[in-house]
Formats: C-alpha cells, structure tokens, sequence
C-alpha cells in the first residue's frame, strides 16, 4: 500500500502533464515535437582507382577494381537544439571531418559486380558552448544543466559489402549493400569556473562517454530503370538490422538523375 502511494505520488507530481510542462520550464527544456529545414553537411573528395582486367580464352571474364578516396566533410549542417529535446543534428555538429576510404570491386561484364570495403572518419577537436551534460552515472534522457566543454569525436570506421546486378532487366538495375558501421567513445573535457558545477560533470564524464558510442548495421536495396542514356529514375529502401544508441528506423528514397 505504501508502494503504492508513493507510485502514484510520483506520476502525479512528476510524470503528469503539468508536473512535466512545468519542469520543463524550469529548465528551458522543450518536448514538443520539431519540424526544420536545414542543409547536411558536404563532403570534397579526391577518387582514384586501376581497372585490372583478367582474361579467359581471350575474353575478358572478370575485372578487378582497387578503388580508393581521401575527402573532408565541411560542416555545413546544423548542430542539435540543445534546448529541444526532439532536436537532431544534420552533419557533423560543427566539426571539419578527414575520411580515408578504400574498396575492392569484381565487375563480371554483362553480370554484375561485387565490392567489398571500408573506411574512417576522424575529426579535429573543438570547444563547444552551453552543452546539456549529465552530471550523474545513472542520468539518461533528460539533462537539466549545461556547461562549456572540450570535444573531440571519436573515430568513426566503417565495413562494406555489396552487390549489383546491372541491366539484369533491359535498362533496369538492381542493387544491395550491407553495412556495419561503428563510432567510438568521444573525448570530453568540462570547461566551467565553478568548481562544485565543474565536479558534477565530471561525475557525469562516464555516462556522457557511453551515451557518445554507438554502431549500426544496416541493409539498402534499390532499383534504378534507364529512361535514357541521360535520364533514369530510382528508388531505394534503407532497413536498421542492429545497433546501439541509434535510431531504428526505415527509410524509403526516391531520385532522378541526370548524366550529361
């Protein structure tokens, strides 16, 4: 019975709609749901890759592809809402990226092709302002304070493989990659003249490190049909298989492409 009381004590004075709103404002936290427009981040790159034909009878039965690429993303998107719960960052958060990535193509002529590969992300450090941080090992979802702090972004690499079936159909391709990708731990250092508030977050550092790991294993498979040799349209279905503090979501994509 005590249990009891003290349950529905707590949904009313905290988990109630007006016990929530006035929380919420007390700490300028909103839970509304968000609807923006924002450009993502965009990537320069430099490819290269060397064809090696291999021969069977003197036709040519497979060719070997070593392709690879060095690029940076320049932060173009935008950073998360730190005062919308909802909010979700569009690229980088602000930070200027180095990607290294390198495959291994099997193209069957009149087939389809097979690729394997992977790649790493590194970016540079950053000081980033007004940050929600927790400031306990057991905190989660809802961060009432913020604070200055030092960030480098842990090294992001990823694995891949794929398959595409070229004109297996006149004029229709068909293709399917699977992907694992994996980011590891940021560095976070707190920046704060307060010495209480600077020890709280540091008593927070362990949940804040664990919360910035995450992986994703995920499957997309897409058609594209040649209007002609300048014009196709597409489509492609992108499904999370796994993963760790991401979203499980499904997206479905559309294109048109123009070649010229």
């Amino acid at each position: 019975e005590n249990f009891d009381n003290l349950r529905k004590s707590a949904n009313a004075n905290l988990l109630s709609g007006i016990a929530r709103d006035t929380l919420f404002k007390i700490i300028t936290l909103k839970d509304e749901p968000l609807h923006t427009i924002s450009p993502e981040d965009m990537h320069i790159s430099a490819h290269f890759h060397y064809p090696i034909t291999m021969k069977d009878s003197g036709d040519v039965s497979v060719i070997m592809v070593p392709r690879g690429s060095v690029g940076f993303w320049v932060p173009l998107g935008s950073a998360a809402n730190q005062d919308s719960m909802f909010s979700v960052p569009t690229g980088h958060e602000g930070f200027y990226g180095l990607t290294l990535d390198g495959q291994l193509c099997f193209e069957f002529p009149q087939m389809l092709q097979l690729s394997l590969g992977g790649g790493i992300i590194a970016c540079k450090e950053k000081q980033l302002f007004a940050q929600r941080l927790p400031t306990s090992p057991v905190q989660s979802v809802v961060f009432p304070w913020k604070t200055d702090i030092t960030k480098k972004p842990g090294i992001t690499w990823y694995l891949n493989a794929g398959y595409q079936a070229i004109d297996f159909i006149k004029d229709l391709t068909w293709s399917m990659d699977y992907s694992y990708i994996v980011h590891e731990q940021d560095e976070i250092t707190i920046i704060n003249n307060n010495a209480l508030a600077k020890t709280a977050f540091e008593k927070g550092l362990p949940r804040a490190h664990r919360d910035s790991f995450w992986k994703d294993q995920q499957i997309n498979a897409g058609l594209r049909y040649n209007i002609s040799s300048t014009l196709s349209f597409g489509g492609a279905v992108q499904g999370h298989l796994d993963g760790v503090n991401v979203f499980n979501n499904t997206s479905v994509l559309a294109s048109i492409s123009l070649q010229f």
